[in-house]
């Protein structure tokens, strides 16, 4: 499976509740940033960005982009995001010995104390 970045704009003061359970129902999902969401799934791109559309408005934006594992760096996450972000886009095989503040962990094929 595959971790896809998904990002939108849409309108503002309507109801997108069926995007966020269409979001939801991939079921490995991780959703920090207002406007963007990480998915896990087996889809493609075109899959998820058709299953999405239906649940978007005329004018709204929608992008989806697959992650590309090796590179990944945040700052400012609560514990449980960024473990979400720690467990699932590090290259499996990887090991960190020790990070003190998750919330400051970066990335980059190498362990930093950020």
């Amino acid at each position: 499976m595959a971790v896809y970045l998904v990002g939108y704009d849409l309108h503002e003061g309507e109801d997108y509740e069926d995007l966020i359970n269409a979001l939801k129902a991939y079921g490995t999902w991780w959703h920090c940033l207002d406007s963007t969401w990480l998915i896990k799934t087996s889809a493609t791109a075109v899959e998820i960005r058709d299953n999405l559309r239906k649940h978007i408005k005329n004018g709204d934006r929608l992008l989806v982009m697959r992650y590309a594992e090796g590179s990944a760096a945040w700052y400012g996450f609560s514990k449980d995001c960024a473990d979400w972000l720690k467990n699932n886009l590090l290259i499996r095989g990887s090991v960190i010995t020790s990070v003190e503040a998750l919330s400051d962990f970066h990335w980059d094929g190498e362990e930093s104390s950020a």
